[in-house]
């Protein structure tokens, strides 16, 4: 039953994937074919059977762990940093940005001004500091990343675990909480809440919690993991969907 679970869970995730790649979300994409790849493994764990083989696929999970699942940081973030629709004085959809000297929307760079559907400026001028942003985001992924290689690659050391009728190999030199994974979806829950203030849209947020809770659940029965996994891609592609359907285009991210 469980191993079906898995299964089922891989599908849905290569239709993830693949719906990303539709969206043009480059990155979603990516990382919804690493958590397909993880479940997949887990899923044929039991028809492979202990040996070689079944180790090189087991490792591939860990190192799809300690390099893609990061990049989920710069889906939400682009997800949160997205032009804000708003209604232009011709009732018209559209998006609201404030130029910059060099002929450059602040939209893409991460400057924002906040205007009234009459097109006159008003209310506070909030501005982003896009180059600080970008460089705290690069740092914070590339940290997330070196942790993960140097626990999930560095220190990998493959043991064989059967549990409710499934068979992988896991990590046996991991020590503690998932540090990297934590911090991931702690970030993602800000990156939620930012979504559903600007866009009102509570999809990334309510899918980032339910990882948290399902993680935290997960230490006792670890398909709840997985399903967590699946919520969280459900609020993303949500999310990217809608941001789509606001502007006509994909995120390339």
């Amino acid at each position: 039953m469980v191993t079906a679970f898995f299964a089922f869970t891989a599908i849905v995730m290569v239709a993830y994937a693949a719906g990303a790649l539709w969206l043009r979300a480059w990155l979603a994409g990516l990382v919804c074919a690493a958590l397909a790849y993880d479940n997949a493994c887990i899923a044929v764990g039991s028809a492979i059977g202990e040996g070689s083989t079944l180790q090189t696929l087991n490792a591939g999970r860990f190192w799809a762990h300690a390099l893609i699942t990061p990049l989920m940081v710069v889906v939400g973030w682009r997800l949160a940093a997205r032009h804000q629709p708003a209604i232009k004085p011709d009732g018209r959809a559209g998006i609201q940005t404030q130029h910059q000297p060099g002929g450059e929307a602040g939209g893409q760079v991460g400057i924002e001004a906040l205007h009234h559907a009459d097109g006159k400026a008003g209310g506070r001028v909030r501005m982003v500091p896009a180059r600080r942003a970008t460089v705290g985001l690069v740092a914070l992924v590339a940290a997330l990343v070196g942790y993960g290689v140097y626990t999930e690659i560095v220190r990998l050391r493959l043991e064989p675990q059967r549990e409710h009728g499934t068979l992988r190999y896991i990590n046996a030199a991991a020590e503690g909480p998932p540090v990297a994974a934590i911090v991931t979806i702690i970030v993602l829950i800000v990156f939620g809440v930012l979504v559903w203030r600007r866009h009102r849209s509570p999809w990334l947020l309510t899918g980032a919690v339910a990882m948290f809770v399902a993680a935290a659940a997960g230490a006792q029965m670890v398909w709840l993991q997985n399903v967590g996994e699946l919520a969280l891609l459900t609020g993303l592609l949500v999310t990217l969907w809608q941001q789509r359907s606001s502007d006509g285009q994909g995120l390339g991210g």
